[in-house]
């Protein structure tokens, strides 16, 4: 069946339906690899909104079977607010109207944004593995002081209960704000 379908795609590499039925062939033969592959091929082509959230869930599966992996996503970040201030020219209170000066107003820039995290798994048994993850995403300006950037590290076990997959994890976050510490927080999360 497999062969067929490749088939298929060799004469029409745009049929996403058939692409995603050889994405299941493939992930029910054990090449999860090869299926998580035939899906990002489907989403690149372009899938309809209504089945581009599922396929995105069925993509998120596959790529959370493999042992290891990274992602990296760069984009050019136009923003009309990067300093977080207001657009107001005053402010009005009950002792009366204050002007805001330049500093205190909004400001337009064009910087990068930047979201990096790199996953491992290690097996613990035939369905449990323990999961190390650690994430960091960022908008980074011409001007540093508007620098945004978040950095976390989270680790914990995952295993199957049947069709299902738990997964508990403890996490450490730090984020900047203009080069400075700007908060921390610690979390304790579980996802079925």
């Amino acid at each position: 069946a497999a062969i067929l379908l490749r088939r298929i795609l060799d004469e029409r590499p745009g049929a996403a339906p058939v692409r995603l039925e050889l994405a299941g062939l493939l992930d029910r033969m054990g090449d999860k690899d090869g299926a998580w592959r035939q899906v990002r091929a489907a989403q690149a082509a372009g899938l309809p909104p209504s089945v581009a959230r599922i396929v995105d869930r069925y993509s998120e599966s596959l790529r959370g079977q493999r042992p290891f992996g990274v992602n990296l996503e760069i984009a050019i970040a136009p923003d009309s607010n990067i300093n977080r201030a207001t657009r107001s020219e005053s402010v009005g209170t009950l002792l009366g109207k204050f002007d805001i000066s330049e500093d205190g107003k909004a400001k337009s820039g064009t910087g990068l944004s930047l979201h990096a995290q790199a996953y491992r798994r290690l097996p613990l048994g035939a369905d449990s593995s323990l999961l190390f993850r650690l994430t960091g995403a960022g908008s980074i300006y011409l001007k540093p002081d508007f620098n945004d950037v978040a950095a976390d590290i989270g680790v914990g076990p995952e295993f199957a209960l049947g069709r299902s997959r738990i997964q508990l994890e403890l996490g450490l976050t730090q984020r900047w704000f203009g080069q400075e510490r700007f908060t921390r927080s610690a979390r304790l999360s579980g996802t079925i």
